[in-house]
């Protein structure tokens, strides 16, 4: 088919009429149209397009250098008006038709005319997919807002066209764009070219939204009224009357008609669901800009928006032994050891599971509970605290439980909290209230379930005229009385029953007594060089490696060696932080050398010398413990929040008048508490108390170096009694307490009397008492752990400690070092001063037989 041109700057869609204004570069057959207006003849109707828009869309050239539009329109020639001589026509009246694909242009015709492929989209309403009939009736929700907003002789097609029923997806989706005049020209041509109606209804919709947007926008001569009705951001006013439908109805994009619509829930309780709807009606008389407007809707907003009777899917499963399994996967992918703490979040686990199959139960309209309902009572939740050295991986175990439990992950930090209008909410007569975290937390879960992880929980603030937060979370933490907890700024009972809370502390003693009653703790130890070496190989270097953007292998290549060097000579703690932050620096390293270009360096191969180029020299040496130390040090071993520290204790003792010390006083120095003072004190009144034991000890070790043995028995003598004490502990501006020196205290001083030098291959830990026991003391493995990352070889520990030892630590500790169990301080002294290393097997023997006696 061929037909004549007219080539416009406007773009017409089907289903319209228009008057067109022709001029003589718009169409070369001007006089045949004049002609034939009486017959209404056909004709194309192409868009001339700009050269800077014309690589987005699909063009044909009509000659001289013109591009037009490959897809145009057919029109009807309805009406000539406007002959100023001739026959040649001002302007045409047209109807047009439908779309249609220009093919070529016949420039050397007497005529121009188009030859044209005739191009026909309609959609049957009632035979449509989900998608588009979404977005159909989506479109007939904007239509009829658009309809309120433009004049009326803008819309009297459409309105004519919806008056004779059903209106089809292609006629609304032509009709809408033809309506929306401040489009762009590129926009409307996409709409115009769009070969499906699905894809012409989606920037119809766009071109819709832009429409509505620019006309809600009030000009800046906006009478008073106009600006109360639509606001001065162009957005309507919710407050005010006049913001209604004609129905009365409130409109679907008014605030107050949301929070009806949050209303319906049937999960909301009954005393929230009438302070709301008292809220709302209160809403509805005040104005916008009164101060009580934004109180009541943040209100309402943190009311309705808290998850009421919403619980965790799929935490029931059919199969509770898919579920342990499942979990018990889990753990061992992502933590390495920790066997006694992996089974018991396992029996955790489990009992949260059939609690929850006992509830559902429990809560059946079948169940018969005249017979016994105790059978079916509900267990008191045991909150876990998982106690330990930072980065032993406390928070990523509370993590694995929620994944295993399959609920909502939810973590409230507690860390400085000293106001307890943090945990249970401001009230609402404060300027910026809030709610509390616990219901914050319980709002971004989404559900009444989630398992919510009260991190640091040791360092609570210290509690003041805000109130005590340790007290807020007696009530969160109890069972009795959480099931109606309430939130200050809520106001409304809130059930946390349900919610499953872990704890994570550094220090179990920071924590309040009653608080620590509530809890189960349970306690993360750190990780022995063999677990590092397995979770920096497992698990950090491929995380580190992804987060640098290499691959691991292609990029990058980290030998066991390389692993090792890190561990021993760059880290020095507990969990495994330092060893990701070294790791970390190595990846970079490799970064910036594949930014760089250098790509015949790849894969770059990670040794022990390039992680000494990289990260320079060693910054811990195992052989500090290797060194001979004088007489009057041992080497102690200390517990502190990340992990166990190796302790040298230094005495000496002075006669000079001169250096402020008296006969028999002792000072003590190096920042020690009052625990360990009383150690010190105890340590000198046990050694002044078994002189003749230390004299014969002396002898028997002195007998074959020194020709005179009763001049040097003299002197030990003399140092006991005749002379001050002096016992510091390096690192004095670090606090040291505790009772577990005491053993350590003694045999400093003992050595420092007798001039025998400590054994500087064992570390010694328990506290002493002035009779001679050795008592055990906590965190045993913590301290072992030190004692092989500083070159020690034997540990002297008290023999009740043996159980920890065996409960808590895994086997290849005992392949690094050895652990003598000790009764008494005679034991002590035997192994460090009076014993070689190659004796201590007999030695061994002879205080387990003495234990048992």
């Amino acid at each position: 088919m061929s037909l004549p041109v007219i080539i416009s700057d406007n773009v017409y869609f089907p289903h319209s009429y228009s008057s067109i204004p022709l001029s003589e570069d718009s169409v070369s057959d001007i006089a045949p149209i004049g002609e034939a207006n009486a017959h209404h003849p056909l004709l194309v109707i192409a868009t001339r397009v700009p050269m800077e828009i014309s690589s987005e869309l699909e063009t044909i050239n009509a000659g001289n250098n013109m591009l037009v539009s490959k897809i145009a329109v057919v029109a009807r020639l309805m009406r000539a008006i406007d002959k100023s001589s001739g026959d040649t026509p001002r302007s045409v009246t047209v109807q047009i038709c439908w779309r249609c694909s220009i093919v070529e242009f016949q420039p050397d015709a007497a005529e121009k005319r188009a030859c044209l492929i005739t191009t026909k989209h309609s959609v049957d309403p009632s035979a449509m997919s989900a998608s588009l009939s979404l977005m159909y009736s989506t479109l007939k929700v904007l239509a009829q807002k658009l309809l309120s907003v433009l004049p009326p002789s803008r819309v009297m097609l459409l309105a004519a066209y919806m008056q004779d029923g059903p209106i089809s997806p292609a006629l609304l989706t032509d009709v809408m764009a033809s309506i929306c005049s401040k489009s762009k020209l590129l926009q409307k041509l996409k709409v115009l070219q769009a070969k499906t109606v699905e894809e012409r209804m989606e920037l119809v919709l766009e071109l819709i939204r832009n429409e509505l947007h620019e006309r809600t926008l009030p000009s800046s001569h906006s009478s008073p009224l106009q600006l109360l009705i639509v606001g001065k951001n162009g957005i309507p006013n919710p407050s005010n009357r006049f913001h209604r439908l004609s129905d009365g109805s409130i409109d679907n994009d008014d605030e107050l008609g949301e929070f009806r619509r949050k209303l319906v829930n049937p999960f909301l309780p009954n005393r929230v669901r009438d302070i709301c709807e008292k809220h709302v009606k209160r809403l509805e008389r005040l104005s916008q800009t009164s101060p009580d407007y934004g109180v009541l809707t943040s209100h309402l907003e943190a009311l309705l928006d808290m998850p009421w009777g919403q619980e965790s899917a799929n935490q029931t499963p059919t199969s509770y032994a898919v579920v342990l399994e499942e979990a018990k996967k889990s753990l061992d992918a992502d933590h390495t050891g920790m066997a006694e703490v992996k089974k018991r979040i396992l029996e955790f686990v489990a009992v949260q599971s059939l609690q929850a199959r006992n509830k559902k139960n429990f809560d059946s309209p079948s169940l018969d509970r005249s017979v016994d309902s105790t059978v079916h009572s509900i267990v008191t939740p045991t909150i876990l605290c998982l106690v330990g050295p930072p980065g032993v991986g406390k928070t990523s175990l509370g993590q694995s439980i929620a994944a295993a439990l399959r609920r909502k992950y939810e973590k409230v930090a507690l860390g400085g909290v000293s106001n307890e209008a943090v945990l249970r909410g401001h009230r609402r007569t404060y300027v910026g209230a809030i709610p509390g975290r616990i219901a914050q937390a319980i709002r971004r879960a989404g559900c009444m379930d989630p398992v919510i992880l009260l991190d640091e929980i040791d360092k609570l603030g210290v509690s003041g005229s805000g109130g005590d937060p340790a007290a807020a979370l007696l009530e969160i933490l109890d069972p009795a009385q959480n099931s109606s907890f309430t939130d200050h700024y809520l106001g409304v009972p809130l059930d946390l029953s349900k919610v499953v809370f872990i704890a994570t502390a550094n220090r179990a003693d920071l924590i309040s007594g009653p608080l620590l009653d509530r809890m189960e703790v349970l306690t993360l130890h750190g990780y022995t060089q063999r677990e590092k070496l397995i979770i920096a190989q497992q698990h950090l270097i491929p995380r580190q490696t992804n987060g640098a953007c290499l691959k691991l292998g292609v990029d990058l290549q980290v030998l066991p060696s390389a692993v090792a060097e890190l561990v021993s000579g760059y880290t020095r703690e507990a969990g495994v932080r330092q060893l990701t932050s070294r790791i970390a620096s190595l990846c970079r390293s490799v970064a910036v050398k594949k930014a760089s270009g250098e790509e015949n360096l790849f894969p770059v191969v990670v040794t022990p010398e390039y992680v000494e180029e990289t990260l320079g020299p060693r910054k811990f040496h195992t052989e500090e413990a290797l060194q001979t130390p004088p007489a009057g040090v041992a080497t102690g071993m200390a517990w502190t929040s990340a992990g166990g520290e190796l302790l040298f204790i230094e005495s000496c003792c002075y006669v000079s008048p001169f250096s402020g010390g008296t006969v028999g006083d002792i000072t003590v120095t190096g920042s020690l508490g009052s625990v360990m003072r009383e150690s010190c004190h105890i340590a000198l009144s046990w050694v002044r108390n078994h002189t003749e034991l230390i004299l014969s000890r002396a002898r028997e070790n002195k007998m074959l170096e020194t020709s005179d043995i009763t001049h040097y028995l003299q002197g030990v003598e003399k140092k006991i009694f005749s002379s001050a004490v002096h016992v510091h502990v390096p690192d004095g501006a670090v606090l040291k307490d505790g009772p577990s020196a005491g053993c350590a205290i003694v045999t400093s001083l003992v050595s420092m009397v007798t001039d025998i030098p400590v054994d500087p291959l064992t570390a010694v830990t328990g506290e002493v008492t002035l009779r001679g026991a050795v008592l055990p003391v906590g965190g045993v493995k913590e301290k072992i752990l030190s004692a092989i990352r500083g070159g020690i070889k034997q540990v002297l520990i008290p023999w009740r400690n043996m159980t920890d030892i065996k409960n808590q630590s895994s086997d290849d500790i005992f392949e690094n070092i050895k652990v003598v169990p000790v009764t008494r301080i005679e034991d002590v002294l035997q192994h460090a001063l009076f014993t070689t290393s190659t004796d201590m097997e007999a030695v061994q023997i002879e205080s387990h037989i003495r234990s048992r006696l």
